[in-house]
C-alpha cells in the first residue's frame, strides 16, 4: 500500500532526524509538516494538528514565519475538529 510506505518512510525520517538534531530542531520541520498532511489525509485529525501545530511553532522560531501550506492545512484541520464537536 502507498500510504503504508509513505508512513513507513516518514516515521523512518524522524526517527533519524529527532535522535541526530533533537525533537525541537530545525530540520525536523517538514518532517512535521508532511506527517501532519498524511495524518489529515487519513482523517486522523488530532494527531495532525499536534504535528501540523508543532510544525508551525518550530518555523515560527527559526524561520520568523509560517510557510502558507501549513497555514492551510493547519486551518483544515481546525475545521474539521470544531465539526466534530
Amino acid at each position: 500500500n502507498n500510504t503504508e510506505e509513505r508512513f513507513k518512510d516518514i516515521n523512518e525520517a524522524y526517527k533519524i532526524l529527532s535522535n541526530l538534531y533533537g525533537g525541537d530542531s530545525q530540520e525536523i520541520i517538514f518532517v512535521l509538516h508532511n506527517k501532519g498532511r498524511l495524518m489529515q489525509l487519513q482523517k486522523d485529525y488530532n494527531a495532525s494538528y499536534k504535528l501540523l501545530s508543532k510544525s508551525k511553532e518550530l518555523q515560527l522560531k527559526y524561520m520568523g514565519k509560517v510557510v502558507p501550506n501549513t497555514e492551510k492545512y493547519l486551518s483544515e484541520v481546525e475545521y474539521q475538529l470544531s465539526i466534530k464537536l
